[in-house]
């Protein structure tokens, strides 16, 4: 794994790094002042109230850069972070090892459903009425509304058609569910 060193940015990957930091906002000013990594990482506080910094963004700045500097193993190019990688998988493999023994515990057997009819399954209309209701009032509170529009009175319109509409999709649901209850 290669982490790149803060002070080897380009102004474009400074940028990145003050977006990754939630300072994206200060990125424009160092892009005009074409700051790089190497000037990054030697900006002092003065250098970062001129570029708009405050003081707590600038200790917000350094802690970012001195973290990543650690995660790129002090900025030798990576080299602490392969080490780590190589402590992490073997500690990995230490662990799948020493679990490969164990076995998953059996899965109980199935109760017995000849005391109590198996659940019906649900049908594809259980719920047709109330699908049928929610839809006709969702046309009719539109139609309402455009026709109270049209009229003057948006609000009582979307009021009367959702009412209307409503009862309209009730009926066309209990039809359809009394339709599907015949070709059972």
């Amino acid at each position: 794994m290669y982490i790149k060193d803060p002070a080897s940015y380009s102004v474009d990957e400074v940028c990145l790094f003050l977006n990754a930091i939630g300072l994206g906002d200060k990125a424009g000013e160092f892009r005009i002042q074409s700051v790089d990594g190497s000037l990054l990482v030697a900006l002092t506080p003065e250098d970062f109230a001129e570029l708009g910094v405050s003081g707590l963004q600038g200790k917000k700045i350094v802690n970012a850069i001195e973290f990543t500097k650690s995660l790129a193993g002090g900025g030798g190019g990576g080299g602490g972070s392969d080490a780590r990688v190589a402590q992490l998988e073997a500690e990995n493999a230490q662990l799948k090892k020493e679990l490969a023994h164990y076995k998953p515990a059996p899965t109980p057997a199935p109760a017995s459903y000849t005391s109590a009819p198996a659940p019906r399954p649900p049908q594809h209309n259980d719920h047709v009425v109330i699908k049928s209701t929610a839809r006709g009032a969702a046309r009719g509170a539109v139609l309402g509304a455009v026709a109270g529009a049209i009229t003057g009175d948006p609000g009582q319109g979307a009021k009367i058609g959702a009412a209307v509409g409503a009862t309209g999709g009730a009926m066309n649901g209990l039809g359809a569910r009394r339709r599907a209850r015949l070709l059972r």
